[in-house]
């Protein structure tokens, strides 16, 4: 695998008083694919939701030459899920959000109303949701995109019809604002409410600037992981060992349960940074400055 380069981004200001942190955000991500075309529940199981961002194909695709090393690849699935009422209208504010229509399995595709964020700009027109899972299973006849609400991007001036648009800066995915040359992508979606997972390359036309969030429910479309979020996942793991061993369950001694709080708390900042540094989808990011202090805590509970 080729060196890494990192960028550092200062937001010591955003953090929790007295958490100080340089968030590292990994450049020169590479989409590596496994040679496996699956419907989206299978590929995002396959490569454990290491699926390629909706900006790292807008990179292979439109910004660089890079899809022309991946032959056989596309059409193939990007990371997010596109969540969104039915055309002209607005979300409820009752009830998890439900695709209009079943897959070809008879399953219906969900989003969870408790992974939704508390933010009233969600019930106005024109809106739509752009979700990071972080989980993606099967209940039954019931696909559940899980997430959490700092994974969820709102897009304001979200595509009402199929067409051009420019491409929001954060996700890669068209609004409905004037465009040029450099910023317009097409965007495909259906006219009923829609949760749909993000496809790239998707057209026999090869539409190289289109984003697909429409009827790709039960399609089997090309696989791959990414580097970037391999990267992240790897410090996000070793953050979730450390609960695993020193979580504040059964612990007695307070100056320990303390300590096992703070811990919890380092992992929702990491959750956080991730998703206000990156958007939802422009990759895995992470505070390796926050992952040392939650590393120090544990070895102080260990010892103590």
């Amino acid at each position: 695998m080729p060196t890494t380069k990192y960028q550092t981004k200062s937001k010591a200001s955003d953090l929790a008083p007295g958490v100080s942190a340089r968030p590292i955000v990994l450049d020169g991500a590479e989409i590596t694919p496994t040679g496996e075309t699956l419907g989206y529940v299978q590929a995002f199981n396959s490569v454990h939701g290491m699926l390629p961002s909706n900006l790292l194909h807008d990179e292979y695709l439109v910004k660089t030459e890079k899809h022309k090393g991946l032959k056989g690849y596309y059409a193939a699935w990007a990371l997010e899920v596109a969540v969104y009422p039915a055309n002209g209208s607005k979300f409820k504010k009752r009830g998890d959000i439900v695709d209009s229509v079943t897959d070809n399995q008879g399953r219906e595709w969900v989003f969870p109303r408790s992974s939704l964020p508390n933010d009233d700009r969600i019930y106005k027109p024109g809106i739509g949701l752009i979700v990071t899972p972080i989980a993606v299973t099967v209940n039954g006849d019931r696909v559940v995109i899980e997430s959490a609400p700092q994974n969820v991007k709102i897009l304001q001036n979200f595509m009402q019809e199929n067409g051009w648009g420019r491409m929001d800066e954060e996700t890669g995915v068209p609004v409905n604002l004037p465009y040029d040359d450099s910023n317009k992508r097409y965007f495909w979606r259906i006219r009923g409410q829609g949760v749909r997972p993000l496809a790239r390359g998707v057209r026999s036309g090869g539409y190289r600037r289109g984003v697909s969030a429409d009827d790709w429910l039960g399609d089997r479309l090309g696989v791959a992981s990414s580097s970037q979020a391999q990267a992240g996942s790897t410090v996000i793991k070793a953050t979730e060992r450390i609960l695993r061993e020193v979580g504040s369950e059964g612990i007695t001694d307070p100056r320990q349960r303390v300590r096992a709080e703070e811990i919890m708390q380092l992992r929702r900042q990491l959750w956080d940074e991730f998703a206000r540094e990156s958007g939802p989808s422009a990759g895995i990011i992470t505070s390796y400055r926050l992952l040392r202090r939650a590393n120090k805590l544990a070895r102080k509970i260990d010892t103590e």
